[in-house]
């Protein structure tokens, strides 16, 4: 290492930090870096970091400082949304995640097609800033709307998520124009109004049509008529993959048998016939999988070695609302099971409202199986050569690594895993709002980005119910890909009697820059790598214990081995804690 670069990181501290989302740094409308915030010169650093502000296509450099347009409306900045001084923060820019602009995506992309008389849902991902936000509907055509522009208060106390949060939906009608229509979404983050703006705009354009829909429908489909449309769909994933017709196109899935209630059968559901994964890597396969609005889609793969995987090169791929159980239960013929899997590079790939139920971890159960993973396909975050803008939402895992081996050696667990999502070498990363419940985790995370990773972020996370093991949330910067540099991990909850929330693991780390653990409730400890050039920080959570290789640590709550008299069974504030730290230290919001 230079002696400039270990000067850089010697120096890096809170103010570094604070200089980024200080009041004084006016946001903008967003430009092509999607990033809306202007950075004073001074503040900028080297040319090295200032390359590093812009994500992959922005091009680096300073932030865009365009104007704002004076006659779109702005909430007040005492409305109710809005939090009070000091009940909120951040550490990083915002920047829009997903969708990206038209300019960067595929005209096949998911949010970029409306089928007509059909609910049209799109999330909305927005990295960093001052969390929560506001969503506002700009621009849209009529109907349109934000279903849940703030969080909801919870009658009492707090504010909670709803259903619905950030979410864009429109009642398309029978007769819609074909369009563009244009959508335009504004995101404010907490600082806005209070010493200028702060916001990013989210804009993409949509057509209405047919023609970019397949349908399956694995109840009332018949492959010997079918066309693939709305009033002849498919009835088998295979069929439907083999007919020609189905390429770059979006899958509406139709309503499936449900699963057996006593799910130990590992029966019901969907079961493929013949066995066939809802591939989406080539040009002759879909690239968008979503539930039908309003039904329920249960896919069985006791059968199959995994659900979904692409072995190429991939582009905006797009799932919605699939719950997919048992997988390799049955035949458990694979270590390193991965339900839906990556293995090579993605770019703007987006899993919203994903369930699995008891995947089953091989003959071993060694090492990391999972739900949905990014594979270390190569490249560089230097450069954003590997998987670039990845937005993981509203998914949750149930009953992980808890079924035994087939010859009964051991009680169900291996050496890593489950994970529900997990990459390596990334550019601009999400995942907010996943849930675990009644898993057990060995070693790394349930939630985790493991190898080298540029800006990422984990937030509102819960693995509080019937969870084992100890580490929940991570951010590891443990691979050699680059050097990782802005990861926050924020506002998880974790429960269990050791849930961690960890910045790396204990001495093998590379250096990385600005791992960042706050406004977490952990019940267990926050820990860091312990490699010397390795710098975190940590703010404002309430755990068991901080760490000492934590290396920058502010405001901070350690409850030691007073769990109950802190939290309750789901991790929130009770007694005298609640009354001194709601809102104010853990992952509450109040």
């Amino acid at each position: 290492m230079t002696d400039s670069k270990h000067n850089k990181r010697s120096m890096m501290s809170r103010r570094r930090f604070i200089v980024v989302t200080a009041s004084g740094l006016l946001a903008t409308a967003c430009g092509s870096g999607g990033s809306g915030r202007r950075v004073d010169a001074a503040d900028t650093g080297d040319a090295a970091d200032a390359a590093d502000a812009g994500g992959p296509g922005d091009g680096g450099g300073p932030f865009d400082t365009g104007s704002i347009d004076a006659n779109v409306p702005t909430p007040e900045p005492n409305s109710p949304w809005q939090l009070a001084e000091g009940h909120y923060e951040g550490y990083f820019p915002q920047h829009v995640i997903y969708p990206r602009p038209d300019s960067e995506t595929e005209a096949y992309a998911r949010h970029r097609h409306a089928y007509p008389g059909v609910l049209y849902e799109i999330p909305i991902g927005v990295q960093f800033g001052k969390w929560p936000y506001r969503y506002e509907l700009l621009e849209g055509p009529a109907g349109a709307r934000v279903v849940h522009e703030t969080l909801e208060w919870n009658g009492d106390d707090a504010f909670i998520v709803p259903e619905g949060y950030g979410v864009v939906a429109w009642d398309v009608p029978h007769h819609a124009p074909a369009g563009p229509h244009t959508f335009r979404v504004r995101v404010y983050d907490q600082d806005h109004g209070r010493a200028g703006d702060s916001f990013v705009d989210v804009t993409w354009t949509t057509a209405v049509g047919t023609s970019n829909f397949i349908f399956l429908d694995p109840i009332h489909g018949d492959d010997a008529s079918a066309d693939g449309s709305i009033n002849a769909p498919f009835r088998e994933i295979a069929a439907l993959q083999d007919s020609g017709l189905a390429g770059n196109k979006i899958c509406y899935i139709r309503q499936t048998e449900p699963f057996d209630p006593d799910d130990s059968l590992f029966a019901g559901g969907y079961a493929p016939s013949p066995p066939r994964q809802f591939r989406f890597g080539l040009d002759s396969e879909p690239k968008a999988y979503v539930a039908f609005p309003g039904e329920v889609v249960h896919i069985n793969t006791a059968n199959q070695r995994a659900f979904a995987q692409s072995s190429t090169i991939n582009h905006d791929v797009f799932f919605d609302r699939i719950v997919t159980a048992y997988t390799n239960q049955n035949a458990r013929d694979r270590d390193n099971v991965r339900v839906i899997m990556h293995w090579s590079k993605s770019h703007r790939s987006t899993f919203w409202r994903m369930g699995c139920i008891r995947a089953y971890g091989g003959k071993r159960k060694d090492d990391n199986h999972g739900f949905i993973w990014y594979w270390n396909d190569g490249g560089s975050v230097d450069d954003a050569t590997g998987h670039t803008y990845l937005y993981s939402a509203d998914c949750w895992m149930d009953r992980m690594n808890v079924d035994p081996g087939p010859d009964a050696s051991f009680e169900g667990v291996g050496a890593n895993g489950p994970h529900l999502w997990e990459t390596y070498t990334t550019n601009r990363t999400l995942a907010e709002r996943h849930r675990i419940t009644n898993s057990h985790i060995i070693n790394n995370g349930f939630v985790i980005v493991k190898g080298s990773a540029r800006d990422a972020e984990i937030r509102a996370c819960v693995s509080v119910e019937g969870n084992r093991g100890n580490y929940h949330i991570r951010g590891l910067g443990a691979d050699s890909n680059g050097e990782t540099r802005r990861v926050a991990l924020c506002y998880n909850r974790t429960g269990g009697e050791e849930g961690r929330v960890a910045m790396g693991q204990a001495g093998t780390n590379p250096a990385y820059e600005d791992i960042i653990a706050y406004r977490n409730s952990c019940a267990g400890s926050i820990g860091a790598s312990q490699n010397p050039e390795a710098f975190s920080h940590a703010y404002n959570n309430i755990t068991r214990t901080i760490a000492e290789n934590v290396k920058e640590q502010e405001g901070n709550i350690e409850f030691g081995d007073n769990l109950q008299a802190t939290f309750d069974d789901a991790m929130r504030l009770v007694g005298d804690a609640r009354a001194a730290h709601l809102g104010l230290k853990g992952a509450e919001v109040a």
